[in-house]
């Protein structure tokens, strides 16, 4: 099994305290950092219109890759959301629903 670890970072003409709902309604995408397996991290500048990289493409297409996330729930958002990125909720792991399993803060 392979892991993606990725984080977007992005921004929004709606406050993110009015919850991730209304708040991806008027987001917009910047960056994604991201490792693929034990790669190097990498950055995709989605704002400038850089294409997806083909590393991250094809973890995408990969149905064993795992994508991890700290606050998977959003950062699956935005993949689903904003880049229509079909990455079922399956292949999502959560690092912060981890912690908080372990009784650990989040």
């Amino acid at each position: 099994m392979t892991y993606c670890y990725w984080d977007f970072e992005t921004r929004s003409r709606v406050p993110i305290n009015f919850g991730t709902d209304k708040y991806m309604t008027g987001a917009e995408p910047l960056i994604c950092t991201y490792a693929v397996g034990a790669a190097p991290t990498r950055c995709w500048d989605i704002v400038s219109g850089e294409p997806m990289p083909a590393d991250l493409a094809a973890a995408v297409a990969d149905p064993a890759v795992i994508f991890v996330a700290h606050n998977a729930s959003f950062d699956r958002s935005v993949a689903q959301r904003l880049l229509k990125l079909p990455i079922p909720a399956a292949r999502h792991h959560c690092t912060r629903v981890q912690a908080y399993s372990a009784g650990m803060p989040g």
